[in-house]
C-alpha cells in the first residue's frame, strides 16, 4: 500500500509519468502511451497497383523505401515527407505529405501514363522489329513508352524497310 511515482517510456512514444496509489481495491494502472508517429495508407486504381513508393523525411533527410502499392498502415515518424511513386511506363508521381501523430493519412493518387498503345502493320508474314528486338509478325499491337524507336520490317527474299517512330504525348 502507498503512493508510488511511475514513468513508462518506449522508443517512438511519449513518456508518461505520474503518481499511482496502491490500495486494497486499486492494484493496477493502465498506461496508454501516445505515439510520436502516424500511418500512411496508399491505394487507388488498378494502374497504381505494383508501383514502388519512396519517402524522404524533409526534416532529417532520411530516405525510406515504403514498399509496393497497396500500402496499408505503414508507420512513419510524424513530420513532413517528400513522396515519390514510381511505376514503369508511367510518369513519376511526387507530392509533399504531412504525417501527424496518431493519425492515418490515406492517399489515392493517380498515375499519368507515359506510354502509347499502338498497332503496327507490315507485309503478311514479315517480322516486325523495334530497336532490333522481334516483337511480332504482320501486325503487332502493344504499348511503347514515350521516346524514339527504329522500326524494321523484315521478310525473307525482301529488302528490309526501316522507319523512325517517335512516340509522344500526342500519340496517346
Amino acid at each position: 500500500h502507498g503512493r508510488y511515482s511511475y514513468s513508462v517510456s518506449a522508443q517512438r512514444y511519449y513518456t508518461e509519468e505520474g503518481v499511482f496509489t496502491v490500495s486494497d481495491t486499486d492494484r493496477e494502472k493502465t498506461v496508454n502511451l501516445k505515439p510520436k508517429f502516424g500511418w500512411l495508407t496508399i491505394n487507388g486504381s488498378s494502374d497504381l497497383q505494383g508501383a514502388h513508393v519512396y519517402a524522404t523525411n524533409t526534416n532529417t533527410g532520411d530516405e525510406l523505401y515504403l514498399g509496393v502499392v497497396p500500402i496499408t498502415a505503414k508507420d512513419l515518424d510524424a513530420g513532413q515527407y517528400s513522396l515519390l511513386i514510381h511505376k514503369e511506363k508511367y510518369k513519376d508521381y511526387t507530392s509533399t505529405i504531412m504525417i501527424d501523430e496518431n493519425q492515418t493519412n490515406s492517399l489515392k493518387p493517380s498515375l499519368v501514363p507515359n506510354f502509347a498503345r499502338l498497332t503496327l502493320t507490315t507485309l503478311e508474314g514479315a517480322d516486325i522489329l523495334i530497336d532490333e528486338q522481334r516483337i511480332g509478325t504482320g501486325t503487332w499491337t502493344g504499348t511503347l513508352e514515350l521516346g524514339e524507336y527504329t522500326v524494321e520490317s523484315r521478310k525473307t527474299s525482301h529488302k528490309s524497310a526501316y522507319t523512325k517512330l517517335v512516340v509522344t504525348a500526342q500519340t496517346m
